[in-house]
């Protein structure tokens, strides 16, 4: 008997996630980069040969001169589109999931589960302060370079390139401890070195964790489970695989994933979607986030030649209804971009993370619970004969 393919020409190949966290994000990042560019048009008067979001439209649609041919730029436009979205993706993978999430919190597990096994030394805590210092300068002085951009006003400039200097300083004093630690020359000079970068890096991320600490009290995202659901979760991890839950990493996620994928497809693949939802947020975050840099490079380097020369002197200018409009635009990419990664690091712990860990620990309940039921007796099973007794 010939076996039914699994194969069909007409499954459509774009699925939902494959919309929602690749196209949409890609999709998003070239909208605004074209609307910004149509207010800057406006403000401006440039043309569209000086305005690349523009200049690629204008490429695949205004020229096109039939049918076919603006069937091929349409087809040209969703690869555009489907491309920025892999951008974005990689970007967001880089700088959200192993910037963000691993270099200044960790693998949520380790807090939600194993925050005694797995606390940081005294090297990841400096690493993770300087990670969570950076990361509130660096956007400080981004957002004030995009002030600058705006409004022009001389002394924003000045504030973007101290604070970018400080960071530049932080990391070559970085770099150099690290030099003379692993040139085993670790003398007065490396101990006095040390000792203020200790001090300084604890100040240095202090703005960073009084916000998010507001967030994650909020959101509860820095609660632990409960002791004896941990000490359950450790239990079955090592009877089922043998292993230190604290010793395999990321391999916590991928194990209990695949058991619960085992006993239990509904279940898992409700659990994926929270992690898909996850994913939608982190890059729509990125999206946004990368529309805001365009938007503050492209205001930049047109301006590039009257930066280094500006007056602290001049008078404040006012400014116009369009440079209002691009001012406004800004703040909104940033806030969104903002908001979308507080939603992805809500999505990720306290859904996926929090939902896969419970899952796992209720099926292996379930698994004991049915083990344990007495088997239950046929009702179809006719009863049996009772034989009476007899009369003598």
């Amino acid at each position: 008997m010939k076996e039914a393919s699994t194969i069909s020409i007409t499954t459509w190949p774009i699925k939902a996630y494959d919309f929602f966290s690749v196209i949409l994000p890609g999709g998003s990042l070239l909208f605004c980069c074209f609307y910004f560019e149509e207010l800057y048009r406006g403000s401006a008067g440039r043309f569209y040969s000086s305005l690349p979001v523009h200049w690629i439209f204008q490429k695949t649609w205004h020229d096109a001169p039939n049918n076919i041919a603006q069937s091929v730029s349409l087809g040209v436009s969703l690869f555009v589109v489907y491309l920025s979205g892999q951008v974005v993706s990689s970007v967001a993978n880089f700088f959200l999931d192993r910037i963000l999430m691993y270099k200044c919190y960790g693998y949520p597990y380790q807090f939600l589960l194993l925050r005694e096994q797995c606390k940081p030394d005294a090297v990841k805590k400096r690493s993770r302060q300087f990670y969570r210092g950076s990361i509130f300068w660096l956007h400080c002085a981004t957002f004030a370079l995009a002030i600058y951009c705006v409004t022009w006003w001389p002394i924003f400039a000045v504030i973007a390139v101290s604070l970018y200097g400080l960071w530049l300083v932080v990391v070559a004093w970085r770099v150099l401890c690290k030099i003379i630690e692993k040139s085993g020359r670790n003398g007065r000079l490396y101990t006095l070195l040390e000792e203020w970068r200790v001090k300084f890096l604890r100040n240095f991320a202090k703005p960073y964790n009084s916000v998010t600490n507001f967030i994650e009290k909020t959101n509860r995202t820095n609660s632990e489970f409960e002791k004896p659901f941990i000490d359950k979760y450790i239990e079955l991890f090592r009877k089922d695989f043998g292993m230190e839950p604290k010793e395999v990493g990321s391999n916590n996620y991928w194990f209990a994933l695949f058991y619960v994928r085992r006993q239990d497809p509904q279940l898992h693949d409700s659990i994926v979607r929270w992690y898909q939802t996850s994913i939608f947020a982190r890059n729509m975050a990125i999206s946004f986030y990368m529309a805001f840099l365009y938007s503050v490079g492209f205001l930049f380097f047109e301006h590039l030649p009257t930066f280094f020369s500006s007056d602290l002197s001049a008078p404040v200018q006012a400014l116009d209804i369009k440079t209002v409009h691009i001012a406004i635009t800004l703040y909104l990419l940033l806030n969104l971009a903002i908001f979308m990664t507080v939603r992805f690091h809500y999505f990720l712990i306290c859904y996926y993370s929090k939902c896969l860990f419970r899952a796992y620990v209720f099926l292996h309940f379930m698994a004991n619970a049915s083990a344990k039921e007495p088997p239950k007796e046929d009702s179809d099973k006719p009863p049996a004969d009772i034989d009476s007794e007899s009369d003598d």
